[in-house]
């Protein structure tokens, strides 16, 4: 009997309720845990704010290996966190986190998050030798809220810590991890080619923090034309597409007339079209062509 793996929004529900029910099921000191269920006929999310009780670290430390367990199956990714990331946490300047109720919560929010992808897109990264693993931390010494690196030996790394613009910070990491993998299997010189067209003729990118202007951002200027969506996309070509890639992920519909007509919306196509040619798993009404040719 032949069995068919479950869409990703089917089982983002599933992993939902395992953590539901099972902390449920629990006694002792009550706490408030928001659980999002997705409608599986939209990409919207509907919470449910409900009273959890516990008393023991034992069960907290099942819930979290089973959810665990769970989502790197489904998403192809290696999920690492606690105690078990002290020495990594030492090297990226980041704090480990303990509280496993705060664990679990950013285990739900990556779920939700993850659900927004078509099956099997990491598993076509690992397939070429590469390994994508998620660290779950507490916070950075530097005032990041999140970071990618890759290795020589082929680890795609994304660090999250529990920040409040989570899903921006987990979409800007995750296309890092894409352009990682482009970078060393396809010719991403050729790919964005037309990218410096997107920017003002006279433009370059700087990695002084301090000598950056809100010449041409969104929302920073209304004289200009627009083609950065954030103030930090005038960092560097890398991490201005993956802010623009963040902004496809997590802005509203709201969005669409102000980035209609504007170079902001010409690498938003380009990412979508780069996207498409490189990943087999990606087919068409992916999430982010929200903004696809607006």
């Amino acid at each position: 009997m032949t069995t068919t793996k479950k869409s990703n929004k089917e089982f983002s529900v599933t992993v939902n309720l395992i953590i539901f029910l099972t902390l449920i099921c629990l006694v002792g000191i009550t706490r408030l845990l928001i659980v999002h269920i997705s409608d599986k006929n939209t990409f919207e999310n509907v919470s449910i704010i409900a009273e959890i009780n516990y008393d023991s670290n034992m069960d907290l430390d099942k819930t979290l290996s089973k959810v665990e367990n769970t989502m790197e199956k489904h998403y192809d990714i290696d999920i690492y966190y606690g105690d078990m990331i002290q020495e990594i946490a030492t090297i990226v300047q980041a704090n480990v986190l303990q509280d496993k109720i705060t664990t679990l919560s950013i285990m739900q929010n990556l779920n939700n998050e993850f659900q927004k992808y078509p099956e099997g897109l990491i598993k076509e990264i690992q397939d070429k030798g590469y390994k994508v693993s998620v660290y779950i931390v507490d916070s950075f010494n530097n005032g990041n809220v999140a970071l990618a690196n890759r290795t020589s030996n082929g680890y795609f790394n994304i660090f999250l810590s529990d920040a409040s613009d989570f899903a921006k910070a987990f979409h800007h990491e995750l296309y890092h991890i894409l352009e990682y993998y482009i970078k060393l299997e396809y010719d991403i010189e050729l790919a964005y080619i037309n990218w410096d067209k997107y920017n003002p003729s006279d433009f370059k990118y700087e990695q002084d923090v301090t000598k950056l202007t809100y010449n041409n951002v969104y929302g920073l200027d209304s004289q200009r034309e627009l083609c950065f969506v954030s103030l930090y996309s005038k960092f560097s070509e890398s991490e201005d597409r993956a802010e623009v890639f963040s902004s496809m992920m997590v802005s509203n519909e709201n969005y669409k007339k102000n980035y209609k007509a504007s170079n902001i919306l010409n690498k938003m196509n380009n990412i979508t079209q780069v996207l498409d040619d490189v990943f087999a798993s990606i087919k068409s009404n992916m999430y982010w062509e929200r903004y696809k040719n607006i």
